[in-house]
């Protein structure tokens, strides 16, 4: 709160995955990455892309699986 004033939060919505990226080429971009938390959450969307469990998705990326079901919509 700043001077009284409420703050509104919000829930992000779920995105839906694209069919512009394939599992394989998130996993070259993986490779090629240089930020290692850019690197943990292409994994854990190539996982997804591959139909794998949102659990072990959270893993990967190493987030909570709260976070993964908030952002990814499959």
């Amino acid at each position: 709160m700043q001077h009284g004033e409420l703050r509104r939060l919000t829930v992000p919505r779920a995105i839906t995955l694209l069919s512009d990226f394939t599992a394989s080429h998130l996993r070259r971009l993986v490779r090629l990455s240089k930020d290692a938390p850019q690197a943990c959450r292409l994994l854990a969307l190539a996982a997804i892309h591959d139909g794998g469990k949102r659990t072990d998705a959270a893993r990967l990326g190493n987030v909570t699986l709260q976070i993964v079901r908030s952002h990814v919509k499959v």
